[in-house]
């Protein structure tokens, strides 16, 4: 009885102790939910993700986004890092991350312009170590994601008509994208060698809407353009398992004064179960529906992505700063869907990045500042009329210690240049913005004297 009443207490004692940061973690997850809902699901604005599975998003924590995305030759004791599993033997703290992404892209090209803005959830994720010399993480990431509307017009003229007597309007659009969930293990053997793995679920939905408008100019007794909408809305199910493994290597240099660091990352293929379904419609501009019906009965199959391998090597000194340089490779030409492929080639990507904080230590607090800086080429997966679209972004982030802890807020800055502008191909200007919250605590670690 005595001992149950010990804990209640033990318990009490921490929720006050901790209160206002279990707020401060549950308003931060209900603001970013909201926020994501209102946008939908869709978290970004490209007609470059009409393919594929769509735009795919970075797997790497907020912290390492804004270091050019290197994070598989690199670590960090506070920072959950699913991009590498291995990394996860590090921590030393229970640890929350949460993070939202918000973008405004210019997409132009020789004939039009447009300004969108979008975003959404970037992630989030827990991990807590264990005193068994491993540490247990899940989370939750975006994968992929679509969004985009393009509209298309022509005109036919009758004989004997004196103006345009036939408008078409065609109008695609599409939202949706993949989410994962992972689990993941990382253990550590003889101080220098760590290894992971993730357990991932794959899910999600992708919508693809075409609109056909045929507008009738032709009878002058009638005071609008008579009109017949035929619409067909594809949706496309997903769901699957998977797994990814990581190796990181660490020793101490030139003297002990630094370490160095060298990661091995290799995501296996992802066979997701696949389900088609296509609604169609027919109605008029007045309102009145003509036909609805579900073409064909549902598609059952499967989508096959790629294996994707990544390395990485770093450079650091403990508190003070790290830089690092990684290369990721995968062949999305063997991407399928259906036993169908798309307009995708092999694709690789290269990172250079660093952090800096001046003073860890003492009274100054832009001194504890954690200064972040990085630039990112890519290859991209798409390859349209022979042109590869590529990208290349610019990263500056912060990292701003909360008092008296060791959580901190990361800020990030991004600016892309991706696509090439023609006639008929478009080019992105990408200015983006992250927020993040990391809190570590002691939670869940049994202290040696208990």
């Amino acid at each position: 009885m005595f001992e149950i009443m010990k804990k209640k207490s033990n318990f009490v004692i921490f929720l006050k102790s901790n209160m206002i940061k279990i707020k401060l973690i549950l308003t931060t997850i209900v603001l970013i939910l909201i926020n994501t809902k209102l946008m939908g699901q869709t978290s970004i604005n490209s007609p470059y993700s009409a393919y594929g599975v769509g735009d795919l998003l970075s797997k790497a924590p907020l912290r390492n986004q804004s270091m050019g995305g290197i994070s598989i030759g690199t670590s960090h004791l506070l920072v959950i890092n699913s991009n590498n599993p291995a990394t996860y033997a590090d921590l030393i703290m229970t640890s929350f991350e949460i993070s939202a992404f918000g973008r405004n892209t210019t997409a132009k090209n020789s004939k039009s312009e447009s300004i969108n803005n979008s975003g959404g959830l970037n992630g989030l994720s827990f991990a807590f170590p264990t005193r068994k010399k491993f540490t247990i993480a899940a989370g939750l990431k975006p994968y992929s994601s679509v969004g985009y509307s393009m509209i298309q017009s022509s005109t036919t003229l009758f004989p004997n008509a004196s103006s345009d007597s036939l408008k078409i309007l065609y109008l695609r659009s599409g939202s949706g994208g993949l989410n994962q969930v992972f689990l993941g293990v990382g253990f550590k053997f003889f101080k220098k060698l760590t290894v992971g793995v993730n357990g991932v679920y794959t899910f999600g939905n992708i919508n693809n809407f075409k609109s056909t408008s045929i507008r009738d100019f032709t009878d002058p007794n009638i005071a609008y353009a008579s009109s017949k909408i035929v619409n067909y809305n594809k949706r496309i199910s997903y769901k699957g398992l998977s797994s990814n493994f990581g190796v990181q290597f660490s020793d101490s240099l030139f003297n002990k004064k630094y370490k160095g660091r060298i990661g091995l990352v290799m995501d296996l293929p992802i066979n997701l179960l696949t389900q088609q379904n296509v609604f169609f419609e027919q109605s008029q501009n007045t309102g009145s529906l003509l036909l609805s019906d579900t073409l064909d009965p549902s598609i059952s199959g499967k989508t096959y992505i790629p294996m994707c391998i990544g390395l990485g090597i770093s450079l650091e000194k403990t508190n003070y700063f790290t830089v690092g340089l990684d290369f990721k490779y995968q062949d999305w030409s063997k991407f399928k869907r259906f036993e169908t492929s798309d307009l995708l080639q092999k694709s690789y990507s290269i990172g250079l990045g660093g952090e800096w904080i001046p003073k860890v230590m003492g009274n100054n607090y832009l001194g504890q500042v954690a200064y972040r800086l990085g630039v990112n080429y890519e290859k991209g997966i798409l390859k349209l009329q022979n042109t590869s679209i590529n990208s290349i972004t610019a990263s500056f982030g912060l990292g701003l210690p909360f008092k008296r802890t060791l959580s901190r807020m990361n800020l990030g800055l991004f600016y892309t240049l991706r696509g090439k502008s023609t006639e008929s191909l478009i080019s992105e200007n990408i200015i983006g913005a992250a927020i993040g919250l990391t809190f570590n605590e002691t939670w869940f670690i049994k202290r040696k004297h208990e």
